[in-house]
């Protein structure tokens, strides 16, 4: 082959596949190519479904082009469909083309120095790993380059062999099948008509080890070997993958090792993996249960800046109040004490602390006896959980299940129930201050509940149960939509939801973010449009959609946002438009038949009457729209 000559720049060309499940990128990919670019002379960039307006114009700002296609064949498709775009003649004046995917974060370190190595290897194409020669399954599989990384150089590229390979390439709709008849023989096709190849980490040094390390061993590659990237998966494979070869401590090691010992921003894998995987996976791929001891306070990450704190603690059973003002006797002084309950029973509670001793500041929430804790929590206690006081909120109640002993089960299991979940939330002082040290040394921790109750009456719910299992089987069913209104006899001149940053437009009906999702999802039409702090100056809060409804039919605001289907409840407002596709999250509502459902044949019947045509066209007279 030939090498540019020693002291001569390489011209480098890039395709880069991205798959973004509701259409939004995520952050670790601006790291990625911003440090990407400083190799290449042209970046394309495509784009497997949809880009909203946010994401295309951050990608703008790295890509030479942009191609956005039907998601349909996999990288494989979105490589073929980019290199014969731009076509062989173009292509045969880079001295490499570099096709690479979106499954792998990094660079940990800098891409010049892998770059520098692999300029050095007098080979046709090369990756960063490879997987060696194996027998799984008795299925042999060949020694090949893994294929989220193929750097091709212009000695395969300019071959008619390399070229009808693309060409003739089919649609390959199993990422079984593409990996079988693309990843796991490319390599061997092309060694066997004569081309060469390498790989940046030696794959030979880690057989012993494992056949996979990117995967098994990455912290390994990283540290020893100094390999930029790692994969994404590691964060959320499904447990039983990394038992295959390890003990299951890999996707933790790899998260500890980059937030402990590199530059790495971890920020990103989150950004990267919450909002597109299965939460179960996550918490099991990265170990996300904590064993807090109860005699000894964790030290600190980030110095001793307070946290601020509240607990919220709901108050129904009177003669368990000697227990519950044990609990929370635990709480430091500085966590801030709420109490809902019954206003009936707040005298006694009184009494029953000042019997005690208890000196803990209490504010007392009076809330009916409705919705049990729950409302107390999220209605009762609204404020306080979304009033930004605070950076941690936490929440238990007293509990006796009564109806438990109705159908022949016995007190000692409803209270081995609470002493669980009381112990593994309030359980000494020491305890209580390490759950405030754990969301203060993990900024990304959102919620911290106690293990659930394996024994008696709850072992076959829980221990076999859980939302992972139900992940898979849960499928989309319909979709809403955001909607501009305006009262029905205005004459306005507002068109679109860019409209609403004139100063025409005096007052803006939402929901409030805080509080209620259609407020979130509108915020976030406008952040993206760019347009919200000028929106926020004009915004009427409502404590819920029917609420912002009500004003835009009054005519107390020019005009309001809300979902299609509060829309089409009212005859005193029109539609002026829809929020636009690119800025719009999706507002979706799924469907699932538990898999420990206990009703399993009814509960599929029903799943598959909602199904039906003559369903959905009922769901569409109300303004949801099916999802195919």
């Amino acid at each position: 082959m030939t090498v540019p000559s020693k002291g001569r720049q390489w011209k480098r060309c890039g395709i880069y596949c991205i798959y973004a499940k509701y259409g939004h990128v995520a952050r670790y990919v601006d790291y990625f190519l911003s440090k990407l670019v400083k190799s290449l002379d042209q970046l394309v960039i495509v784009a497997n479904g949809e880009l909203d307006a946010d994401s295309r114009k951050r990608l703008e700002r790295f890509a030479d082009r942009i191609i956005v296609r039907e998601n349909k064949g996999l990288d494989i498709a979105a490589y073929r469909q980019a290199l014969l775009s731009i076509g062989w003649s173009k292509l045969a004046a880079y001295d490499e083309v570099i096709c690479l995917n979106d499954t792998i974060l990094g660079p940990v370190f800098p891409f010049s120095e892998m770059f520098e190595t692999m300029d050095g290897k007098n080979v046709d194409f090369w990756g960063i790993t490879a997987y060696p020669h194996d027998v799984a399954f008795g299925e042999e599989i060949p020694t090949h380059l893994q294929s989220y990384w193929h750097a091709y150089r212009k000695s395969l590229i300019t071959s008619k062999a390399f070229q009808r390979y693309w060409e003739t390439m089919p649609v390959y709709e199993d990422y079984a099948e593409a990996t079988r008849k693309h990843e796991m023989t490319f390599t061997k096709r092309f060694a066997d008509l004569g081309f060469t190849w390498a790989s940046y980490i030696d794959y030979d040094k880690y057989r012993s080890r494992s056949t996979y390390p990117m995967l098994y061993d990455p912290v390994s590659l990283i540290r020893d070997d100094r390999c930029p990237v790692f994969k994404k998966r590691s964060f959320f494979v499904e447990y039983q993958y990394y038992f295959n070869q390890t003990a299951g401590q890999p996707g933790m090691e790899l998260l500890e090792y980059l937030r402990r010992h590199t530059d790495y921003d971890t920020d990103l894998i989150w950004d990267a993996v919450l909002p597109a995987y299965n939460i179960a996976d996550i918490a099991k791929a990265v170990h996300l249960n904590y064993v807090l001891p109860t005699r000894t306070v964790n030290p600190r990450e980030d110095g001793d800046a307070p946290v601020r704190s509240a607990f919220i603690y709901h108050v129904y059973f009177l003669d368990l109040l000697d227990q519950t003002l044990g609990y929370l006797a635990n709480l430091p002084e500085d966590t801030a004490l709420y109490i809902t309950t019954n206003e009936s029973k707040i005298d006694d509670i009184r009494k029953a602390m000042d019997k005690r001793g208890f000196t803990h500041t209490v504010d007392f929430i009076p809330v009916q006896n409705r919705g049990r804790d729950v409302s107390a929590l999220l209605v009762g206690a609204k404020d306080v959980v979304l009033g930004g006081k605070y950076d941690v909120v936490g929440f238990a109640r007293d509990k006796k299940s009564g109806q438990n002993q109705q159908i022949g089960h016995q007190g000692t299991e409803t209270e081995g129930f609470a002493y669980k979940l009381l112990e593994n939330t309030l359980g000494s002082k020491d305890y209580v201050r390490n759950i405030l040290t754990l969301f203060a040394n993990n900024p990304r921790l959102g919620m911290a509940t106690p293990p659930p109750p394996i024994h008696a009456l709850y072992f076959a719910h829980t221990v076999p149960h859980d939302w992972g299992i139900n992940f898979d089987i849960t499928k989309d069913l319909l979709e809403n939509k955001l909607v501009l209104i305006v009262p029905k006899g205005s004459q306005t001149s507002i068109k679109t939801f860019e409209d609403l940053a004139d100063s025409s437009v005096k007052k803006v009906a939402l929901g409030e973010p805080k509080a209620v999702p259609v407020g979130q999802y509108s915020e976030g039409v406008f952040q993206k449009l760019g347009i919200l702090d000028k929106i926020k100056k004009k915004a009427n809060y409502g404590s819920d959609v029917r609420q912002v409804l009500a004003w835009v039919e009054s005519g107390e605001v020019d005009c309001g946002v809300v979902y299609m289907t509060d829309a089409k409840l009212s005859k005193k407002v029109k539609v002026v438009c829809g929020a636009p596709k690119e800025a719009a999250d999706p507002v979706i509502y799924p469907v699932a038949v538990l898999k420990d459902s206990r009703h399993q044949k009814e509960a599929q019947k029903f799943a598959d009457y909602l199904k039906t045509d003559e369903i959905l066209k009922l769901f569409e007279s109300y303004g949801f729209q099916r999802i195919k």
